[in-house]
């Protein structure tokens, strides 16, 4: 069952939470899926493996696994597909509001489809992503994979399709999935040296 608010709600503190094999097809509300709330929760390990979602023609934005004022030490988000029928909007996978806060958050084999954002950082603090092996479809121009309101220390992004991995500022980026800036400046040279320049008495130049 569920409530407006949302689907699974979690509002105290564990060392450890396993979420598997979630599939989401309703869409009556602009209700999370997973919504972690209360500034005093705190989640240690939260794990959300195989993660479906199909939001065939709702307009209602979406924020699927939301971050309302808690903190969660490790997030840990494998092999999940979130869909949305018709034009992107405002939803994202991850959503940080409220002062909400996530030391680690590590993402592998994640498709989002018709989502403006996989993160939408808009009002919390996150220390640090690693993310493999990410796709992300069909956004509204301009939105970003990765997006944040305040710095992250360090993104770590590969094996990554897509149009615009990062938006906000991020202090350390890597990972073949970040944009590099081509070296345009030609080379010059500095210096040479001629090997074997000096030639024995009887060796002839042509």
């Amino acid at each position: 069952g569920y409530t407006n608010d949302c689907t699974i709600n979690i509002n105290c503190n564990a060392d450890k939470i396993v979420i598997r094999n979630l599939n989401r097809s309703d869409f009556y509300f602009a209700r999370p899926t997973i919504l972690i709330s209360g500034a005093g929760t705190v989640i240690k390990s939260l794990v959300i493996e195989g993660y479906e979602s199909l939001d065939a023609a709702s307009a209602y934005v979406t924020p699927h696994i939301k971050i309302d004022g808690a903190t969660v030490t490790h997030l840990k988000i494998s092999g999940a597909t979130v869909k949305r029928g018709g034009a992107s909007n405002g939803s994202a996978l991850v959503k940080v509001t409220s002062s909400g806060s996530i030391g680690t958050l590590q993402i592998d084999n994640v498709t989002v489809d018709a989502l403006d954002n996989l993160l939408d950082n808009s009002a919390g603090t996150i220390t640090r992503i690693l993310a493999t092996n990410i796709i992300h479809l069909n956004e509204t121009g301009g939105q970003a994979t990765f997006k944040t309101a305040s710095n992250i220390s360090r993104l770590g992004l590969s094996g990554y399709i897509g149009t615009l991995p990062t938006s906000g500022t991020f202090s350390t980026t890597s990972g073949d999935g970040i944009a590099v800036v081509a070296d345009t400046t030609p080379p010059t040279l500095v210096s040479a040296v001629v090997a074997n320049s000096t030639l024995p008495a009887n060796d002839v130049v042509a």
